[in-house]
């Protein structure tokens, strides 16, 4: 029965070393992975970070590119404006000078003529 005993302790403790030895492999295979998982998402978050970088520089100078054009339309339209009114202002000098030119026409005729009415052709 002793025999049979120490048999039995022997087993045991031959399948704890084993148990264990198989618990440290498993142990060491579950670091390396998390260790490879965990680079692999730092490279990822990395390479990320960099694109929101790169990102934020492009959008930034699309903004500034936005804001040059909005300013340069706003430039133009009044400019526009400017020449709009210039061109009103020459129109309404124009029926000006046509008006004094026909008052201007007319008036030798009405003096020769004596007469206000404009003399039949």
């Amino acid at each position: 029965a002793e025999k049979r005993l120490d048999g039995h302790a022997s087993e045991v403790h031959s399948l704890s070393h084993n148990v264990k030895q198989r618990h440290a492999e498993l142990t060491d295979m579950v670091h390396r992975h998390a260790g490879d998982h965990q680079e692999h998402l730092e490279r990822t978050v990395m390479t990320l970070q960099s694109n929101m970088d790169q990102m934020a520089k492009t959008l930034a100078a699309a903004k500034a590119k936005l804001d040059r054009m909005q300013d340069s339309a706003a430039d133009c339209e009044q400019r526009c404006a400017a020449a709009e009114s210039r061109t009103d202002a020459l129109a309404d000098r124009l029926g000006e000078s046509e008006r004094r030119l026909e008052a201007a026409v007319g008036e030798p005729r009405r003096q020769a003529t004596g007469s206000s009415c404009p003399r039949p052709l």
